[in-house]
């Protein structure tokens, strides 16, 4: 299972909000984004943050297996990008602001 959020070529987005948040263009600066995965509800949600004015989601739910085994993973494009996270939450609902 893969996120792109420039689906026009491969990917899982469904924009329900705004517009691409910048996946394989190259950006100059700090960007933040939220990354909500709820396998159980078959939800994959990835949102501008903290405003949310961005928000893009799995196109088709079916494609979550809630049985299978996944893992997180998050790729870089350029030489010399950084991905710093700084928040890793359990949950046991996710709120309503997205």
């Amino acid at each position: 299972m893969c996120y792109y959020d420039n689906s026009n070529s491969y990917g899982l987005a469904k924009y329900i909000k705004g517009n691409p948040m910048q996946s394989g263009s190259k950006v100059i600066g700090k960007h933040s984004f939220e990354v909500r995965i709820y396998l159980n509800q078959k939800l994959l949600r990835i949102a501008s943050f903290p405003d949310y004015s961005s928000i893009a989601e799995l196109d088709n739910p079916s494609k979550i297996n809630p049985l299978a085994s996944y893992r997180f993973f998050l790729g870089m494009f350029y030489k010399g990008d950084m991905i710093q996270i700084n928040n890793i939450r359990t949950v046991s609902i996710f709120d309503e602001k997205m």
